[in-house]
């Protein structure tokens, strides 16, 4: 697969890396200033707070504000499953994946012979996604009750994470990012889809939701271990942005 060619809607383009540098070298990278509002230090009182909401709303409440399509990536989640590749027979997981939002396109992504994992930490979430692929008739799709500090997937069992306007929500990033860096197969991706979090061009609602911004993220999740892979531009989305990172794979004997 080439990461640095136009791919239907999107185009992958280079991240900063920690020190400064684009990555990969020559790529296209994003727009960074120093707008960008620096990371607030979110304690796990704060994410509860958040989170209090899923945990305790029922799914029809909460399908009324995650799946309508003023929401960006809602009204956009087939441009992003597309930009994503999934091949057929991938293992893709869903994690935050709240009423199902994305269950359709990343079940039709990975096909009959893939597997979908949609994780989720409130339970009764977790039993409207079970309702929801087996009304669907998605055989490929497993549901499973995460943590706030791990999604409980088994190691080395997926090519692909992916989280939409979750990451945010982690109450405890470093080990989520570990749990997820344990899941993936080397070379495996991790998707993160998220608010841009901007002084003078966030909304004020994004600016005291979301903790952080992508240079926050790309800190977080590089020191799980993760390489930045690129930006997925994905028309259509304005508020969001979508990061790729990949487990590295396992350098082989020196020669």
């Amino acid at each position: 697969m080439s990461w640095g060619r136009a791919v239907g809607p999107a185009v992958l383009v280079g991240l900063w890396s920690a020190a400064g540098t684009p990555t990969p070298a020559g790529a296209e990278t994003p727009t960074e200033t120093p707008t960008e509002t620096p990371t607030v230090a979110a304690t796990v009182a704060d994410a509860e707070a958040l989170n209090r909401r899923f945990r305790t709303e029922s799914p029809a409440s909460l399908a009324s504000f995650l799946e309508r399509q003023s929401r960006e990536v809602f009204a956009r989640r087939e441009a992003v499953v597309q930009a994503l590749q999934i091949s057929p027979g991938d293992a893709v997981a869903d994690v935050g994946a709240g009423t199902g939002a994305y269950l359709d396109p990343l079940a039709r992504a990975v096909g009959p012979r893939g597997r979908l994992v949609l994780v989720e930490i409130a339970p009764q979430l977790v039993a409207h996604l079970k309702r929801r692929a087996a009304n669907g008739g998605w055989d490929q799709v497993e549901v499973l009750l995460g943590t706030d500090r791990s999604a409980n997937l088994p190691p080395n069992s997926l090519d692909l994470v992916f989280t939409a306007d979750t990451y945010h929500h982690f109450a405890h990033p470093a080990a989520m990012n570990a749990s997820i860096y344990r899941a993936l197969r080397p070379g495996g991706r991790y998707v993160v889809l998220d608010f841009e979090r901007r002084a003078g061009k966030s909304r004020p609602w994004v600016l005291e939701h979301v903790r952080t911004g992508r240079r926050g993220v790309i800190r977080e999740v590089r020191a799980a271990g993760f390489e930045a892979a690129g930006e997925l531009q994905v028309e259509g989305l304005v508020e969001n942005y979508v990061l790729v990172f990949r487990k590295p794979k396992p350098r082989g004997p020196l020669r």
